[in-house]
């Protein structure tokens, strides 16, 4: 916002003093078409009080601000992780099988779900059923962080995708971290 307005105030001020050539328009104009490739690349995460994912968070953010999108796919996978452990321990929600395996995002997910519903948190039908089909979703970004990231020696989903991944996942997290507001209160 502030470089957009910043831009307009340099097109006009070399408009009124007369000094606005092709060089300056053509430049002006490369910013401008760079500030709208920007626009709504940023994403939201949930909003937490823990020195890890602060860090993660932050690398993520870095690289979705600097058109690298595809750079922050395993570090949203290890927050994710994180951040769904953290909530299926605080509501006694077994992370691993009788045999010590971890279970994997997708499986944490459907027995979330299975306590926001019992406990009477998440009652829409819209809801559940966005909710049910994270576990899809999950279970296909966990594919992607093993098959299509820099998490391995791998060949990296491209930038649009790698956004729309992005933005999805977060989009379920901070529902997510809505309703574990809720449950606090």
């Amino acid at each position: 916002k502030l470089t957009q307005d910043l831009i307009d105030y340099a097109e006009d001020y070399y408009l009124e003093e007369k000094k606005l050539d092709e060089i300056k328009k053509s430049q002006i104009a490369k910013v401008r078409e760079y500030l709208k490739s920007r626009q709504g690349s940023d994403i939201n995460l949930p909003d937490i009080n823990n020195d890890d994912l602060k860090m993660l968070q932050a690398d993520i953010k870095q690289n979705i601000l600097k058109g690298t999108p595809e750079l922050a796919l395993d570090r949203l996978h290890t927050f994710t992780m994180k951040y769904i452990r953290a909530c299926c321990t605080k509501h006694n929600i077994d992370l691993s099988d009788k045999n010590n395996n971890n279970f994997p995002l997708h499986s944490l997910l459907g027995m979330l779900i299975k306590y926001y519903k019992t406990d009477g948190k998440v009652t829409s039908d819209f809801s559940i059923t966005a909710l049910r089909m994270g576990i899809s979703i999950f279970e296909k970004f966990n594919t992607i962080r093993n098959d299509q990231s820099f998490a391995h020696d791998n060949t990296i989903l491209n930038k649009n995708e790698s956004e729309f991944v992005l933005k999805t996942i977060s989009n379920l997290l901070v529902f997510i971290s809505k309703v574990e507001e809720e449950i606090l209160q």
